[in-house]
């Protein structure tokens, strides 16, 4: 096994013994230097814990280049609004908390432990790690909650929370093209806004319910996904329109979900208006050294963990709005941005329109219309005045089998061809970890990145599409976790008794003898149905449809059709 591995290390170093690389192959690896570099940050990150960091290292979308075009794109007045397109309410300028926010050094250190590892600095320098060191200290830590209880009231001089409001930019170049933003606060603030945000995530939650799936519940995405595979399955006719906001967290506008805060959790209003009450300044520099300032009005920070609730707190009355005009028997749900709205082919454009301009108006959010998808499983043309919208817009009844079918927060839903061929794009894209596993320096980190990183990557897919529809790409995964073992091991020839039994020990728990590996194909039932238990909280109707109190689905079969055969009560756990 040494002499293998030492001879994999030769070969990727261009080296044979002790001899040294040839003209040629010094050229070659100078062409390979940022690849390298890449590879070996991603093994510092694997020794430091951080494995998600690594992987995020190696597959994640480079940086925008730092010249003029991705300082007009980052500056765009209509991506990122540099006024506020609604002015402040008075009575939020004015507003005093009857009633003030406490943490607890608890509170802090939980928010602290399970804050990820190796998250960006601020611009004062200060990252995670270096609190972390107070968690050794009790007095250090009460310390640390009564100066974050004193930001978390913003009871704080003005130049201070001036300060603390600066974030840094950094740009990042989209696979289809753009740039993405993403704007980096202080750690410190970062930190209260976790402890805030996991205080007061039921009130949240509930004030958010019925429409949002994003916040405090269980498997959300799949939860919600799977609401609307059987809203298709159990009616063909169903038609489903998914919508999708544009540049919706940097337009969502504040006035809205200041006030909705207001109602909510008053006593947070001054926390956050310290930082959205007025035009943000984020800084970018460019590939000179050169800082720029962008300024913005409206939106929300990526990295704020209070983001998705202040997202979902503005558009709520407008998604309650648009609900009170719906017909009985149709629905809107919602996962931060995402829109999902069931209804009959007759009013899907009217629903649509309706509830597009609803949620900009109320909420500040625009719909990208070029990303607006209309469903429905059974036969015939769009629906009227839908194809108008654009060519890729309607892909229900009688289109083509690969293209018949929408993906919902990542889970492609209708016919079995489309379904199929989506899982074999998205095997393409977990096979682009795959690849760099084996040209990674160090063995003991590429294998951990195999075990925790790229073998579970299949969970999801197996949650929320039938077993029968992900057969192939859990078979498929499989082999390309098995393979990606072979070349770390620097091995040839697979064939044999010996490979058989030891490719079955390999996908076996580690506390059955073997390495842990999860098996893609022996899961795919089981995991589809412990989806059930999240459904069943957020849909009880569906989850009264069949016998047992079950929702309607059978692991053996492809959809939530309605099954005859005989289900014996308590026989579907609770997941």
């Amino acid at each position: 096994m040494r002499s293998r591995l030492r001879a994999k290390k030769c070969a990727r170093t261009g080296r044979q013994g002790g001899q040294k690389p040839s003209p040629e192959q010094r050229l070659q690896r100078s062409a390979g230097t940022d690849a390298e570099r890449m590879r070996e940050r991603a093994c510092a990150q694997v020794r430091r814990g951080q494995l998600s960091r690594a992987r995020q290292t190696l597959t994640s979308a480079p940086l925008a280049p730092g010249n003029a075009a991705t300082l007009r794109l980052l500056s765009d007045p209509d991506k990122r609004p540099p006024r506020p397109r609604q002015p402040m309410p008075d009575d939020i300028a004015s507003f005093r908390a009857a009633d003030r926010v406490h943490l607890t050094a608890a509170e802090l250190g939980e928010a602290l432990r399970t804050a990820k590892r190796g998250s960006a600095a601020g611009l004062s320098g200060a990252a995670v790690e270096h609190y972390r060191l107070l968690l050794e200290d009790e007095e250090a830590m009460d310390l640390l909650a009564h100066a974050a209880s004193l930001l978390a009231n913003a009871d704080a001089p003005a130049a201070v929370l001036q300060a603390l409001a600066l974030s840094r930019l950094t740009a990042l170049s989209k696979p289809g093209g753009g740039v993405r933003g993403i704007a980096t606060g202080d750690t410190l603030r970062r930190l209260v806004s976790r402890a805030l945000s996991r205080q007061y995530a039921d009130t949240f939650d509930r004030a958010t319910r019925p429409f949002q799936f994003a916040l405090q519940a269980r498997a959300g995405t799949d939860c919600l996904a799977a609401m609307l595979r059987a809203a298709s399955e159990l009616d063909a006719d169903a038609t489903i329109v998914s919508l999708d906001g544009r540049s919706a967290y940097d337009t969502v506008s504040r006035a809205a979900f200041l006030k909705k805060l207001r109602e909510v959790a008053p006593a947070l209003v001054p926390y956050v208006r310290a930082w959205y009450g007025g035009t943000s300044t984020y800084l970018w520099w460019d590939a000179e050294g050169r800082r720029h300032e962008i300024s913005q009005g409206d939106g929300c920070e990526q990295g704020d963990a209070l983001a998705p609730a202040l997202y979902s707190l503005a558009q709520h009355d407008a998604l309650a709005a648009a609900q009170g005009r719906l017909q009985p028997g149709e629905f809107l749900a919602a996962f931060l941005d995402d829109l999902y709205l069931v209804t009959t082919p007759a009013r899907a454009r009217s629903a649509l329109d309706d509830v597009t301009r609803t949620v900009e108006r109320q909420a500040g959010v625009a719909a990208n219309l070029g990303k607006t998808r209309v469903y429905r499983a059974s036969g015939g043309p769009p629906p009227p005045d839908i194809a108008v919208l654009g060519p890729e817009v309607w892909c229900g009844g009688d289109s083509e089998p690969a293209t018949c079918g929408f993906v919902a927060l990542g889970v492609p839903i209708g016919h079995t061809e489309f379904v199929r061929r989506t899982l074999a794009a998205r095997l393409e894209e977990e096979r682009r970890l795959l690849h760099e596993l084996p040209e990674l320096p160090d063995m003991q980190s590429a294998w951990l990145l195999l075990l925790y990183c790229a073998s579970p990557r299949a969970q999801h897919a197996l949650r929320t599409v039938p077993p029968l529809d992900s057969a192939t790409y859990a078979a498929e995964h499989d082999r390309a976790i098995w393979a990606t073992l072979h070349h770390l091991l620097a091995e040839q020839d697979a064939s044999g008794r010996e490979w058989t039994a030891a490719r079955q020990i390999a996908f076996l728990p580690a506390a059955c003898g073997g390495l842990g590996l999860a098996s893609a194909e022996r899961l795919a039932p089981a995991a589809y149905w412990d989806l059930l238990g999240g459904l069943g909280g957020r849909a009880p109707g569906d989850a009264a449809k069949t016998p047992g109190g079950c929702p309607p689905i059978c692991a053996r079969t492809r959809s939530w059709r309605r099954v005859d055969c005989a289900v014996p009560a308590g026989s579907c756990g609770s997941g």
